[in-house]
């Protein structure tokens, strides 16, 4: 089923012809868990892939800057159905990041951000918040 569901959403982007397919470079199983990125609603489809392909169950998005299907307006619920968050530092204010850190906290939720969009910066950094890793790493930092 995750087979299948990341060929819908490979197939629905426009691409040269080939399907682009994320193909993980770290090991951990998400096991069904709920992925909310907090941040880059346009590149949810990117995002979900990696989900997907680390048999994630689903990649919720919340957004301050996009509204739309499936995008969260409200941090704290967002949050809340959540198993993962992912922020997204890059595309959401300062006070943002540090709130949504706060709750995923009083929630004891895993939380790892990032200020890079690639599939491999959400990869590692989801990584980080399964592992109990700082939330933040520069991205010229080497996780071992």
């Amino acid at each position: 089923m995750t087979e299948q569901r990341i060929k819908q959403l490979s197939s629905g982007r426009k691409t040269d012809g080939n399907l682009k397919k994320f193909k993980p470079t770290t090991d951990y199983d998400l096991n069904g868990k709920r992925v909310l990125m907090a941040g880059y609603g346009d590149h949810k489809p990117v995002a979900e892939e990696v989900v997907l392909a680390h048999n994630g169950n689903e990649l919720c998005l919340y957004d301050e800057k996009t509204r739309g299907k499936g995008i969260q307006t409200n941090l704290n619920k967002a949050i809340t159905h959540a198993d993962i968050v992912l922020i997204m530092l890059n595309s959401v204010s300062h006070n943002t990041a540090n709130h949504a850190i706060s709750i995923a906290r009083e929630q004891h939720k895993l939380v790892a951000a990032t200020n890079m969009n690639s599939p491999l910066a959400i990869e590692q950094a989801i990584s980080r918040a399964i592992n109990h890793q700082p939330i933040y790493v520069p991205s010229h930092h080497i996780v071992e």
